[in-house]
């Protein structure tokens, strides 16, 4: 499945990344920038915030340009919880390729709008000679409905969105290859070392054979989560702090150390706004920073 998203930030492009990773790992992604005038390139399914394409609130126009927008294309739309707008005035007979999603929502909001639309998708690919013979609540393509002549003079001329802006990087973004560095080569540096020493990188190491996301908290408000499984790390901690604090057996004791789900990690990167990167290069650096290079050497570093 090619996924079209617009109207997302960089941020919340690099959440619903690692969310399709873990989730749907063969459909694929990129963005556009949100447009008025533009119908969104073609795809499989289309993810559209209505706010952040100026359609926030229904109207006559509005209903027009999205129509035009979306061109007969699955979309899920989002929209706020608290409009109630677009479902009070749109007309029913224009629900049939639109599933609607109230923001903010989860990662199961999301995975459940994705296996409808996902259902829709596949009706509309099947071959039928008898269009009586599609299920309930799924309909017929929006490109064959009929436009109030009203709304077709609201709508500008359609082109297709530049090609040059479409794409987005996926995260992690890595210029180069990075050596890979395994729990083994950390375990075996740190078993080098004595018991006490180097507690913030012991830690991680113990939360990292969990294979759970965890969150690591040096403050009230700095933290910084470890994804083992899907090979991310976010923070909001300074880098150099953390690389203290790893130096520092001091302050690592008052560090805590907390398990999380993944909706609770995705839902701390939103509020936060932290950028994820990947967990290779993050402990490459930290170990290679702050360990005495008499081991790194060693170990061939």
């Amino acid at each position: 499945m090619k996924v079209i998203l617009s109207g997302f930030s960089q941020r919340d492009g690099l959440v619903f990344d690692m969310f399709l990773k873990r989730s749907l790992p063969t459909w694929r992604w990129q963005s556009v920038p949100p447009g008025r005038d533009s119908a969104f390139p073609e795809a499989d399914l289309l993810i559209v915030d209505l706010a952040a394409c100026g359609w926030a609130q229904y109207s006559e126009l509005a209903q027009a340009r999205l129509m035009a927008a979306t061109a007969g294309q699955v979309a899920i739309l989002l929209v706020s919880a608290q409009d109630r707008s677009w479902s009070q005035k749109l007309p029913a007979d224009q629900h049939t390729l639109w599933i609607w999603l109230a923001k903010p929502y989860g990662s199961q909001g999301m995975l459940r709008a994705l296996k409808q639309a996902e259902v829709l998708c596949q009706n509309r690919r099947a071959p039928s000679r008898d269009q009586n013979s599609v299920p309930m609540g799924v309909g017929t393509s929006l490109a064959r409905q009929t436009q109030p002549p009203e709304a077709e003079q609201g709508v500008a001329a359609v082109s297709p969105a530049p090609t040059g802006q479409q794409v987005k990087p996926q995260v992690p973004a890595v210029s180069a290859p990075v050596p890979e560095f395994s729990l083994v080569e950390l375990a075996a540096r740190l078993d080098r070392l004595p018991v006490d020493r180097f507690l913030l990188l012991r830690k991680l190491l113990t939360g990292l054979r969990q294979k759970q996301p965890f969150e690591i908290r040096f403050t009230v408000q700095h933290f910084l989560i470890v994804h083992p499984v899907d090979g991310w790390v976010a923070s909001n901690t300074p880098i150099k702090v953390i690389m203290q604090v790893c130096t520092s057996d001091t302050l690592a004791r008052s560090v805590s150390v907390r398990e999380m789900t993944v909706d609770q990690t995705e839902a701390r990167l939103l509020q936060l706004g932290m950028t994820p990167q990947e967990l290779n290069a993050f402990l490459l650096d930290i170990v290679t920073a702050t360990l005495p290079p008499s081991i790194n050497m060693d170990t061939g570093s």
